[in-house]
């Protein structure tokens, strides 16, 4: 399946490598075996657990001799699924990822979706940086928004922002 799942959410501390390791041991069950890439370079935590799945590391990056490591996990997604564990503050690069290598043009050709799984805390800056996604985006990544519920138990703010729920 050419599917590229993005784990991610911009703010440090909500869940994101568990939620990542949760698809990862789902893959394992079904008996599936997904490529893992680890691209948090500071706290490579997914690489650790599964380097005997052939976890692999990744750079999104602006500095120049960076530039070109992330391609390997979107050649990799147009014969396989890739699962990627995102740090927190990698929207730029990502962003920037997508309009170099012109990925959504591409995807159309090469039969690859894209899936990000947004995980919040419910914060005001958590949710104004999904909605800073989602209009990047513009339906041309899925998203799927995880609460993380042992954060926030109040999601009001969510079900009550216009734009977001327009979005």
């Amino acid at each position: 399946m050419a599917q590229l799942h993005f784990f991610g959410g911009e703010k440090g501390g909500v869940g994101k490598s568990f939620v990542c390791r949760t698809a990862i041991q789902f893959h394992e069950d079904q008996q599936m075996t997904p490529t893992i890439f680890d691209t948090d370079r500071s706290n490579p935590d997914v690489r650790r657990i599964y380097s005997h799945l052939g976890c692999r590391i990744a750079v999104f990056s602006e500095g120049e001799k960076y530039e070109d490591t992330a391609n390997v996990i979107y050649n990799t997604a147009i014969n396989e699924r890739v699962l990627v564990n995102l740090p927190a503050q990698v929207f730029t690069p990502v962003k920037e990822w997508f309009e170099k290598n012109e990925l959504f043009e591409l995807s159309l050709e090469d039969g690859v979706e894209f899936y990000y799984w947004f995980v919040s805390d419910g914060g005001y800056d958590s949710l104004k940086l999904f909605g800073r996604s989602l209009k990047f985006f513009e339906g041309k990544v899925t998203h799927i928004l995880v609460k993380n519920e042992g954060k926030c138990d109040d999601w009001t703010p969510l079900e009550q922002d216009e734009e977001l729920q327009a979005l």
